[in-house]
């Protein structure tokens, strides 16, 4: 989802993120045997190694946002980071890096 949204160079979560996050909240909630993985992307600005650990550290937010507003037991999401390696738009312009800053949610149970 490019609708989460956190402040530059943070894992400080946006409050215009709220409506997508309750969402999948809700969701988590009604279906109990549902696990996620949660991954982080970044555009290439800046250097790899903080890259790939500023998108650990943003999946990391949206997990513990989804455990403390909802009640999700941790147990049911896991977390992982892919930096800048997994784009799915060109780097070289504004949109593109918007649309490669985003979370991956994946139902893996």
């Amino acid at each position: 989802s490019n609708e989460i949204l956190f402040d530059t160079n943070k894992a400080t979560i946006k409050s215009s993120s709220a409506t997508i996050l309750e969402e999948l909240g809700n969701v988590l909630k009604e279906n109990p045997k549902i696990s996620i993985s949660i991954t982080g992307h970044t555009d290439s600005d800046g250097k790899d190694n903080d890259n790939q650990k500023l998108s650990e550290q943003r999946a990391q937010s949206v997990k513990n946002y989804l455990a403390s507003n909802f009640a999700i037991e941790k147990s049911r999401m896991t977390t992982n980071g892919k930096g800048e390696t997994e784009p799915i738009a060109e780097n070289s312009s504004e949109e593109g890096k918007k649309q490669n800053r985003r979370v991956e949610f994946k139902i893996i149970k």
